[in-house]
């Protein structure tokens, strides 16, 4: 279970790496940050927790978006 949830977050990352292309091609500056927590789960196994958060940052308007 452990090594199929790694496979996921791999391909989390892609899909990151793909949207940062993206916009930086429509002349905007993305901010990524990411955050793994692990916790114990009845069965023995492990559960895998990812949080992204994304700022996007329009510098024609000067202003900011952040999503949760």
């Amino acid at each position: 279970m452990v090594s199929t949830t790694d496979g996921m977050v791999s391909t989390t990352n892609r899909m990151i790496s793909t949207t940062n292309r993206m916009v930086s091609t429509t002349n905007r500056m993305i901010s990524t940050t990411t955050s793994i927590a692990t916790s114990m789960v009845p069965g023995n196994t492990i559960a895998f927790q990812r949080l992204v958060n994304i700022i996007y940052i329009d510098y024609d308007r000067n202003d900011s978006y952040r999503y949760d």
